[in-house]
């Protein structure tokens, strides 16, 4: 976690392996060989998941968006 913070506040391209947060959903995503974007495997997912600037970030990210969870959407 420390690794995602130092960088995030440095203005240096993204290389793979680092990790981000997607703006609409806040879904943790992990870059490619390629700078692409993937979701994040279980071992990233399980080191990022839990922590409290990731949650904040996630709530913040889904308070100003129009995101709904899978769970609230009407069918």
């Amino acid at each position: 976690m420390d690794k995602v913070l130092s960088n995030a506040a440095r203005e240096r391209k993204p290389q793979p392996g680092d990790c981000a947060l997607c703006f609409n959903c806040a879904t943790i995503l992990a870059f490619t060989d390629d700078l692409g974007l993937r979701c994040a495997n279980a071992h990233e997912f399980d080191d990022l998941n839990f922590d409290e600037t990731i949650i904040a970030a996630q709530m913040t990210i889904r308070a100003e968006s129009d995101w709904e969870s899978a769970a609230n959407e009407e069918h």
